[in-house]
């Protein structure tokens, strides 16, 4: 330990013994820097972060080492990139999140965030840390490291931002310039990535949506050009995480080369009877959030409340020239199930597609397999 965090520590110990006079509650009867302890208001614990390594320059991949110091039963430490200096910006970074218990009145602890890809020849790291009745601390730690080789960029712009609500915005727009091929796909921290879809073949500037997920995820593009296969990515945290009331949630983005109406339409089977759930239903365990006009990207959210069935979910076109392409994101209770698609139809010659089934017991997803099929006229 070092000589600032055991002052620091030695510090905390001797506020937690001196007896102070003001009478509280909670915290929010004492002054600043000070917590209620005992019925007491006392001095707030000292919390600080100091580097430890590694040394600069760094590799490829490195760990940050740094010591914690915190009072209270646990500290939550964040790391993130610094928005003053990020680096390259088709390295990407999800966030890290480490939380540590506490060890008596003040804990001083070393925490290693392992494995981090190293963001380009100069860029710095924010670490902050929050712990019960203290000042949240923020340290900004540079780095140094090599340059990235030909196979990092490309002319790729991710919106929106870094953090999104999936509920809202649903999906993210690619825009850039490509000069061959370019493939794009979503891969969430803790699930499988989404199917890899074309977005663009020798042309430029391109647009083209993907659905997000909740939670981290990483957007990728890749794109040909005269140097070879650039791979260019975006981390982007999908909120909210949480549980969103069990209820089967499905997000459909297309594309047309006219500008189209498409939507989604769900047929539920409980017990013998059938139930049709899309923007004109009645039922009232079905709804339809944020659709989009048409155009040539659409997009629609259909939700369903339901505990027991079987689900199977389509793409009907209303409105539509030439081929609609797209992709549909299948989310329970606020976690990703996985994607049905690409997929490709023809409206002009009477086409829908049947995207999949999801089967429903005991409020939890039994099952979900893709169907891509497609059918002439509606798909039931």
């Amino acid at each position: 330990m070092s000589h600032r965090l055991q002052a620091l520590a030695g510090a905390a110990v001797a506020a937690r013994l001196t007896t102070a006079c003001a009478e509280c509650v909670v915290d929010t009867d004492c002054p600043l820097v000070q917590v209620c302890g005992g019925g007491a208001c006392v001095p707030a614990p000292v919390a600080d972060l100091e580097r430890v390594a590694p040394a600069d320059p760094v590799g490829a991949t490195f760990d940050l080492v740094v010591d914690a110091s915190f009072g209270g039963p646990r500290a939550t430490l964040r790391l993130r990139r610094d928005n003053g200096q990020p680096g390259e910006p088709c390295i990407p970074l999800l966030e890290r999140v480490v939380v540590v218990e506490g060890t008596g009145d003040h804990t001083t602890t070393r925490v290693t965030f392992g494995g981090l890809p190293s963001l380009g020849a100069a860029f710095a790291l924010q670490v902050t840390l929050e712990s019960a009745g203290a000042v949240p601390v923020e340290r900004t730690y540079a780095f140094t490291g090599a340059a990235p080789g030909d196979e990092v960029g490309g002319a790729v712009i991710l919106t929106p931002g870094d953090d999104v609500d999936v509920d809202v915005t649903p999906l993210v727009t690619l825009t850039g310039s490509v000069e061959g091929r370019a493939v794009a796909f979503v891969a969430p921290a803790s699930a499988a990535p989404s199917p890899r879809r074309v977005i663009a073949d020798g042309a430029g500037p391109v647009a083209a949506p993907l659905p997000l997920m909740r939670g981290p995820q990483v957007v990728w593009v890749e794109t040909e050009s005269s140097r070879g296969v650039r791979r260019c990515g975006r981390a982007v945290q999908g909120l909210p995480a949480g549980d969103d009331g069990g209820a089967l949630d499905l997000v459909m983005v297309a594309t047309a080369p006219e500008p189209a109406w498409v939507g989604l339409t769900l047929r539920a089977s409980v017990g013998g009877t059938e139930a049709v759930c899309n923007d004109a239903s009645a039922d009232d365990r079905c709804s339809v959030g944020r659709p989009s006009a048409p155009g040539r990207l659409v997009t629609e959210q259909l939700s369903l409340r339901l505990d027991d069935g079987v689900v199977d979910v389509g793409v009907l076109p209303r409105i539509a020239v030439g081929p609609v392409q797209g992709l549909v994101r299948v989310t329970h209770a606020g976690r990703h199930v996985g994607f049905f698609g690409p997929f490709t139809f023809l409206p002009d010659e009477g086409q829908s597609w049947i995207a999949g089934r999801v089967v429903l017991s005991g409020g939890v997803v039994a099952s979900a397999s893709s169907l891509d099929q497609t059918t002439f006229g509606a798909p039931w």
